[in-house]
């Protein structure tokens, strides 16, 4: 057994951010855990910070329409400037699109995020949208990944932990900047992510207070949050290897990565000819091996995993493993030995 702790704040990369990706990047390393991972799989840390407020990277086409008459003339030329059009998604979608230029430096790009937010949020205010189409308009990046990991998630109660800490007194100086929030409502939204974690997840909730010490907060409740962390984490993982040790490592290994083409497969549309080229090769007696070559991101995953389903289902007898999708497949013997 791995443990391995992803903090979704860092490790994000600047390009990344230029093009609004930072949040498809933590959603989709969070869907990972929670595929590939027993319980635990999520760990929240809140303080006084309601933190950043992204736009949303696309938004639905159907959903633009609605929202555009709302928006008064004046700011539609922005919001259409931004947001472009993009019919070769399925459905199609309205694309945020990258900063460039002078708005690669935040300072000048913080305004126009700003005023788009604020357009958007009134106008899907207006519309009325269901509270799932509202949260991307107007909730944290913090808030947001809650609630993929924890406020949607059924069995959350049974293995989700929220450590909670209030600084009492915090000063309106530039020291405690990084602790606390100037803006009201977004100090309102923080209590009420917190009163909404512990309604949703009794007895899972640890609180802490401590007070505000010079220019930092007073560390004072620093080893109770560790002993809390380690009792709460500990249980559950000893529960769960216990449970996955009668399961054969193998059986194990096999299974995850079923469900990771599987999941792969399931979106997979096109690309018919590489299929057909894969096909050829399979059915043929050529003794070369086949390479599937592309750069990162381009969709090998989602190609090799259709290619798999599509050869079970012409009777063929396939080994296959996805590498990184599980802790075994990331190292390279690992790997071989679990092939062998």
């Amino acid at each position: 057994f791995q443990f391995q702790a992803i903090d979704l704040r860092w490790g994000v990369s600047t390009e990344a951010g230029l093009d609004h990706r930072t949040m498809r990047i933590c959603f989709d390393e969070l869907r990972r855990a929670q595929e590939i991972s027993p319980r635990p799989n999520f760990l929240i840390l809140l303080g006084n910070r309601y933190g950043w407020r992204p736009l949303p990277a696309a938004i639905p086409a159907a959903e633009f329409d609605q929202i555009l008459p709302l928006v008064a003339p004046t700011d539609q030329g922005a919001l259409l400037t931004w947001y472009r059009r993009d019919d070769n998604a399925l459905p199609p979608v309205h694309i945020l699109q990258p900063r460039t230029g002078e708005y690669e430096a935040y300072e000048a790009w913080e305004p126009v995020e700003s005023q788009l937010r604020t357009v958007l949020e009134g106008a899907a205010l207006q519309a009325h949208l269901p509270a799932a189409s509202l949260v991307k308009y107007m909730a944290s990046a913090t808030e947001q990944e809650i609630v993929d990991g924890a406020l949607q998630v059924p069995d959350a109660t049974e293995h989700v932990f929220c450590f909670l800490r209030d600084i009492q007194d915090l000063p309106n100086a530039p020291t405690a900047a990084s602790f606390r929030e100037t803006d009201p409502a977004a100090a309102q939204k923080q209590v009420e992510l917190k009163e909404r974690l512990r309604q949703q997840l009794p007895g899972n909730v640890h609180e802490y207070q401590t007070h505000w010490q010079g220019d930092h907060p007073a560390l004072d409740h620093l080893d109770r949050l560790c002993e809390d962390v380690y009792a709460e984490l500990s249980a559950i993982i000893l529960t769960e290897t216990g449970r996955l040790e009668a399961v054969d490592a193998l059986d194990q290994e096999m299974a995850a990565h079923a469900a990771f083409a599987a999941d792969r497969a399931r979106v997979f549309v096109g690309r018919a000819d590489i299929l057909t080229a894969i096909e050829q090769v399979l059915a043929g007696s050529a003794p070369h091996p086949l390479v599937v070559w592309g750069v990162s991101g381009s969709g090998k995953s989602a190609l090799m995993a259709k290619a798999v389903e599509q050869a079970q289902q012409r009777g063929h007898k396939v080994l296959y493993r996805f590498i990184g999708a599980t802790p075994p497949s990331s190292s390279g013997r690992a790997l071989l030995e679990s092939l062998c």
